[in-house]
């Protein structure tokens, strides 16, 4: 995701010394690719306004799953040391290939685990192992990090492994509580209160799906007028920043009220050493930042009724990240807000920057 530069995405007004106004940075979220929303699961449940795609109540499966990550969340953990006890769960291949070791994936990751030759270790038996099987390996990360050594190896299905994946993704409940009715034009700041509620079993953390995250496990996005597109969560000023201000992290069963900031500014740039007769500071320059309805026009923003929602989505697996491949999940109510002109009026200033 780039950072967009300011002429892109602004509409100015200009005095001689408008070259003195300092760049501005529009939300890289306002950057994202559109992406058409596909692949949606209805599995049932509500919450209030919230129609839920996903909902977990809990996680029957293989006794042995209890605990166990899987081979890619292993190969993502970096905090992991050969002391650990760690238990990954996935499909067998390779067994067989040599006499001490074979693959495990899951989660569209490979794991190399050792069952014999480990220096210090006891063998594990492997004879009611096959591959393509599935099983859950406990154990530890080999000293040189580059294996996996099992200390026991216990089956499971796929059946199950499946079930267990699946409810332990994250499960986000949205209802859109607040939001203006109307914004004058194309630039007006655009806030709404969300309320989040995790109805899953793992926790939700902001800074999971942060701008800080450069493969984020799960993101958040806004549909205006059906055609979603990306909302990185951001932490910066509330003019220009378009995503959802910092919530901390939501544990299961606990609901917290989230604002999301939907962009929209008219920023005047002001040199406080150069002043008029009567006192009054240079305006440098005035520019315009659209709110995510103007910049949308060409792809579901109007002037006119607008619908907007959220939707939550989580990485598939074996995804390279949730950006690009979204698994949505639950989707918000839907509101509409009226905007009365798509484009910018640059008198109505809502930030002043001084040089």
């Amino acid at each position: 995701m780039t950072q967009s530069e300011p002429s892109q995405n602004s509409v100015s007004s200009t005095a001689p010394a408008v070259s003195k106004l300092p760049k501005l940075p529009i939300s890289s979220a306002l950057k994202i690719p559109l992406l058409a929303v596909a692949g949606v699961a209805l599995i049932g449940a509500a919450y209030l306004g919230y129609s839920a795609l996903s909902k977990n109540s809990g996680i029957k499966t293989t006794p042995a799953l209890k605990d166990s990550i899987s081979t890619s969340e292993y190969a993502n953990k970096t905090d992991k040391t050969a002391s650990d006890t760690i238990k990954v769960y996935g499909k067998v291949s390779q067994l067989g290939y040599d006499s001490y070791s074979f693959t495990l994936t899951s989660g569209g990751a490979s794991l190399t685990i050792a069952y014999d030759q480990m220096q210090g270790k006891t063998p594990v038996p492997v004879t009611d192992v096959t591959n393509d099987s599935y099983i859950v390996v406990t154990g530890s990360p080999s000293p040189d990090g580059y294996s996996f050594w099992a200390s026991k190896i216990e089956p499971t299905t796929e059946a199950d492994v499946n079930a267990y994946t699946n409810a332990r993704k994250p499960s986000l409940s949205m209802t859109i509580t607040s939001y203006p009715t109307s914004l004058k034009h194309g630039c007006s700041p655009l806030s709404i209160g969300v309320k989040l509620r995790n109805s899953g079993v793992v926790p939700i953390a902001w800074s999971d799906m942060s701008s800080a995250v450069s493969t984020p496990r799960y993101m958040l996005y806004y549909s205006v007028n059906g055609v979603s597109a990306g909302s990185y969560s951001q932490s910066l000023s509330d003019s220009g920043t378009v995503g959802f201000k910092d919530f901390g992290t939501i544990y299961p069963g606990e609901e917290v009220d989230a604002v999301f900031m939907g962009g929209g500014a008219v920023i005047q740039g002001v040199n406080k050493e150069y002043s008029d007769a009567q006192g009054t500071p240079y305006v440098t320059g005035t520019a315009g930042r659209p709110n995510i309805i103007a910049y949308n026009s060409q792809s579901g923003g109007i002037a006119g009724a607008n619908s907007i929602q959220f939707k939550f989505a989580v990485m598939k697996e074996g995804s390279y990240s949730v950006l690009y491949d979204p698994d949505y999940r639950s989707e918000s109510n839907t509101v509409t807000i009226n905007l009365e002109n798509r484009d910018c009026d640059l008198t109505d200033i809502t930030e002043t920057v001084y040089q």
